[in-house]
């Protein structure tokens, strides 16, 4: 009797990071995202995450992926500050280590860097098992560079040394790596990393057809109508994000009118802010705390302009992912940063907005003048922009690629409908009351603005 052929058995895959699925923090959603994709294409995927939430906040969208995941002890929920988060991180590498000592590993390991060092100790688990598990790294923040860069260790202290020797030895057990922009990658191969791929993040948000501005406050609605253009910062504002140029425009100009400030959010420079809003030009600061996915689309979509900043010391080292959701939703991008971020990348290769130096107020002056000038044409910068997206930064391209550096083999590419220009163009700019007072129609402006670069 002929035994009957057998499938060959699915691809096993972890995928470990500290946060996981819908709500504030990027990665989580970005981790989400691979889980849903791999899963599409017959990986048996796991995750192992924490418990805790990103900036101590939670949310009740509801989830994406259906397979299983580990939830793994990480302390309480609501851990805020350095110092909660490295009682996380502890509590998180103790439990991680205790999963893997009982578990048989898969065919392949994907690990974020929230928190940073996971591939130490994978690749150490690998040394004590006949089939080791190929490690990945999706790297989204570069450590331990980012700690000095911070300035949480000294340059030539014994601590950073020896985590530069921890890194170095360990990631030469790596056998592949995701970087989010060039710079990342050089970093990258310099730590020891054998293989490096550039691809970055995507958009998770959205359509910004589906959301309306009517539900928001009507107060914060009149506020927004007071003023010419809106401006709109998203997620944390800590370290690393030097917006010092627009504390001084807002202090060397009280009183203007063109430009609002919408901060969306929450970091370590809240409080900074908000005495920056109650002294003379903070007027034109609004602040908000993180809120559901829908109110964030619809402030989104009335704003005209994302605001986005990276210090020079943290190129290679972080990758802002607000970009994304910037561009999706048709803003044109303001940068307050220095080139070679993937910010900067953006800006080059699609002429989607500025790149400002951070510490150039004057160029960051010149280029809101250049704004309100007559001949500005902003429709030109935000069909740029939603090129961009639609080309580059979409979910289902970054996806795609990243399955198939992952899996080492082409996958099929989904189909999606094509968006015709102008209809998308159309939708993403609507009057924020409908009937009544909104801002001018961008058509009414004549010509696209001369340079990427403010003169």
């Amino acid at each position: 009797m002929c035994d009957s052929p057998t499938s060959p058995r699915p691809p096993r895959l972890w995928l470990v990071n500290l946060f996981f699925g819908p709500g504030v923090a990027p990665t989580g959603q970005l981790a989400e995202s691979l889980a849903v994709e791999l899963s599409r294409h017959g990986v048996e995927v796991q995750v192992l995450t924490g418990t805790v939430a990103y900036q101590g906040t939670e949310t009740a969208e509801s989830p994406r992926f259906t397979g299983r995941i580990h939830r793994i002890y990480s302390g309480p929920v609501h851990a805020r500050r350095m110092l909660g988060k490295l009682c996380s991180w502890s509590i998180f590498y103790l439990g991680l280590a205790l999963f893997l000592v009982t578990r048989r590993l898969p065919d392949k390991v994907v690990l974020m860097t929230t928190p940073p060092f996971l591939q130490c100790l994978f690749a150490a688990r690998n040394v004590f098992t006949p089939r080791p598990a190929e490690l990945i790294l999706w790297n989204q923040d570069t450590y331990p560079e980012i700690l000095a860069a911070f300035g949480v260790l000294r340059e030539r202290s014994w601590l950073l040394r020896l985590l530069h020797a921890v890194q170095s030895r360990w990631n030469r057990r790596i056998e592949k790596a995701v970087a989010l922009d060039h710079s990342m990658a050089e970093v990258l191969r310099r730590q020891g990393v054998r293989e490096v791929r550039v691809i970055p993040n995507w958009n998770l948000s959205s359509p910004a057809e589906e959301i309306s501005t009517a539900d928001l406050d009507p107060q914060l609605i009149r506020r927004m109508q007071e003023y010419r253009y809106r401006i709109i910062y998203t997620g944390n504002l800590g370290r690393g994000h030097d917006l010092s140029s627009v504390w001084q425009y807002l202090r060397q100009h009280p009183g203007q009118r063109d430009f609002l400030f919408l901060f969306l959010g929450g970091g370590e420079q809240w409080e900074q802010l908000s005495e920056l809003a109650r002294s003379p030009g903070g007027e034109a600061i609004e602040m908000l705390s993180y809120v559901p996915q829908e109110q964030y689309q619809a402030l989104l979509r009335a704003a005209d302009f994302g605001l986005v900043a990276l210090d020079a010391c943290c190129v290679g080292l972080m990758s802002p992912s607000k970009i994304h959701g910037y561009l999706a939703a048709g803003k044109p991008l303001i940068y307050l940063g220095p080139n070679g971020s993937n910010i900067a990348e953006a800006i080059e290769n699609f002429g989607c907005g500025w790149c400002i130096p951070e510490n150039e107020p004057a160029a960051f002056e010149t280029c809101l003048r250049t704004i309100v000038a007559d001949e500005f044409n902003y429709a030109t910068l935000q069909q740029q922009a939603l090129v961009a997206a639609d080309t580059r930064y979409s979910e289902s391209r970054g996806t795609r690629e990243l399955c198939e550096y992952i899996l080492g083999r082409d996958v099929d590419k989904v189909d999606e409908p094509p968006v015709p220009g102008n209809a998308r163009f159309a939708v993403v700019r609507p009057a924020l009351d409908e009937g009544s007072r909104g801002r001018e129609d961008a058509d009414s402006h004549q010509s696209a603005p001369s340079s990427r670069e403010p003169q």
